[in-house]
Formats: structure tokens, sequence, C-alpha cells
């Protein structure tokens, strides 16, 4: 691939002002919504409310959307010649900062899904069998239950429902990913994450040494008085120490960067945007990982072989993770 040497990463500062600025993008939809709520009775029409705060929403999104793309980060995100096809894979579908659908398909699906009528059924599933009266706790009666019904389906309750899925929807990060990309390469341009997410053989070794002492000393009985351990305790320490050092040998310290080379940089970059696809959408995105690994300033491209050996070995790495109660990074 034809490296484009024009083509500068952004400044630290250029990175800290991505940033704010798209931190600050979902307040602007929230006071949108907030300002707009007054306006609307949600009784009259119900419909058109919802699709004017829609609307709102929107008209926000779009025009931190334009910020974004005009700013220094947002160009430097937009101009390599991977760029569309990693945000594609990344997103799923082309780049955009407008909502996905119509606003009047969104409103009208909104609308439908908090208007539809409860059943007997739904209140059953939704509430607990019991309800606390007079400070004791008693079995709800099918009385209660249909009144729950009436109260659920009631049109105080379903404009209520509205609002709450309008006002989650304003709350929405919206560009929680490209925050996510930008400070991934900020990191790998100015920063040294990889050697504090690196695992330390010297650590290693030295967790090692001090088991393998332990057990010397419990297999010495001559030095058993440096440790202060009572004869019928030595089993179980020395057991214990000994299950420590299988555990060290058995599961090292899980993480992302195992060799400390030439290339670590470029992998923690690579780690960094798995986690941030993770957390987004749980999802692996090799395919825009290794798009992203193509841009400029990248000083060693894995290929797509390469970034899908990796992924799998984080994928691994962070389920036995889980399964052990470590920590992942």
């Amino acid at each position: 691939m034809e490296r484009l040497s024009h083509i500068k990463p952004p400044t630290r500062e250029e990175f800290a002002d991505f940033q704010r600025l798209t931190s600050k993008v979902g307040e602007q939809p929230l006071l949108a919504f907030k300002d707009g709520r007054p306006e609307f009775d949600w009784v009259s029409d119900p419909l058109q409310d919802a699709e004017s705060v829609l609307t709102l929403l929107e008209e926000a999104w779009m025009q931190c959307g334009k910020l974004i793309e005009i700013s220094a980060v947002g160009i430097w995100l937009s101009a390599h010649p991977t760029s569309e096809r990693a945000w594609a894979a990344a997103h799923r579908a082309s780049k955009s900062v407008s909502l996905p659908d119509p606003v009047s398909a969104r409103a009208r699906e909104i609308v439908e899904s908090c208007y539809r009528v409860r059943t007997l059924e739904d209140i059953t599933g939704t509430y607990g069998p019991t309800i606390r009266r007079g400070g004791a706790e008693v079995q709800r009666t099918p009385q209660d239950f249909q009144d729950l019904v009436e109260i659920e389906n009631s049109t105080g309750r379903r404009n209520r429902r509205i609002e709450r899925h309008l006002e989650w929807l304003a709350k929405q990060d919206v560009y929680g990913v490209s925050r996510g990309v930008a400070a991934a390469f900020e990191d790998y341009f100015y920063g040294s994450s990889f050697v504090r997410h690196a695992v330390k053989p010297a650590e290693l070794r030295k967790q090692a040494s001090e088991l393998l002492e332990a057990i010397a000393v419990i297999e010495d009985p001559a030095r058993w008085g440096a440790i202060g351990m009572e004869p019928l305790k030595l089993a179980a320490y020395h057991r214990r120490k000994t299950d420590q050092l299988r555990g060290l040998l058995d599961n090292p310290p899980l993480s992302p960067i195992k060799k400390l080379d030439g290339t670590a940089p470029d992998r923690f970059l690579a780690y960094s945007l798995w986690r941030v696809f993770q957390r987004a959408y749980r999802s692996n995105r090799t395919t825009a990982i290794y798009n992203f690994m193509q841009f400029y300033g990248v000083k060693n491209t894995p290929d797509a072989r390469s970034v899908e050996r990796w992924v799998k070995d984080w994928r691994r790495d962070s389920r036995k993770n889980r399964e052990t109660g470590g920590n992942s990074s």
C-alpha cells in the first residue's frame, strides 16, 4: 500500500480537543430534549410530539457531527485510503452522523411500542407476586393485578413510557466509538501504555524465585525457625506455596503484550481498538482493526491474519481471566 507521508498525525492538543468535543455531544441532544419537552402534552398527538423531539435530537447530533468532521482529528481519521473501509467495518454501515432510520419511522416505532396494550400476562411478568401493605408483605390479589393493567394502559403511563424512551435516546454516546479510536491513536503516537500492560519477565522470575525459596525453607528442617512455622502447620504451608507456584506456571498474568519488542506499540494499538469495539458492540471487528492499522503513522502494519490471530489470543485470555477471577486490562 502506498504510504502517504503528508498525512501527519494530529498533535496532542488536537487529540485533547477531540476528546472534549466528542464527550460533550451527549449533552446537547439532552438539552434539546429538555428544552423541547415542555411544549409537548403527549395527549393530543403523541406521534407528532415524538417526531418533534426526535427532530431536535437529530439536529443536535448533526450540528455536533459537523464540528467533529471539520476538527483536526476528525479530518485525520477520514483522510486515509482505508478510512472508509475502517469506519464501515466498525459501524457495520457507512459513516454517518444522522440517525440510521428516518425520523418519522423512529417516532412511529417508539409510539407504537409504548402504546401497545399491556395484558395481564405482561403485568404478572413485570410485577412480583407480593406487595407491602401496612408494613407487611402480602400476596397480590387478582384485583391488584387488574388494577395494574388499568394503570399501565392509562394515557399518562403510556406517555411517560414515550418520554423515558426519548430521554434514554438523548443520552446515547453516539460518538463514543470515534472517541475511543482517537484515544487509541493518541496513546500510540504520544503515550506508552503498552509498557504498563506488558508482562514483565523480571517480575515473573522474582515471584517464582520467592516461591521456590519458601519451598526450600520448608524442605529444610534446620531453617524452620526462620519462618516461625510450627511443624504441624508445615504441610499446609508447603501445599499452599506449591499450589501458588503451579498456578504461576499454569496461569501467568494475562496481558495483551507478552513480548516487549519493536512491534509492542503496534500490537497494543490493535488491542486498544479491539477493546473499543468490545465495549461498544461486544464484537471483535477484526476487519475494522486491520484497516485502522493501515493508517499512516503506524510503523509496523500487520496483515489480516496477524490481526485475526491476536484477537483470537485476546479472546482466549479474556475468557480465562474471567474464569479465574483476574482483572482484565
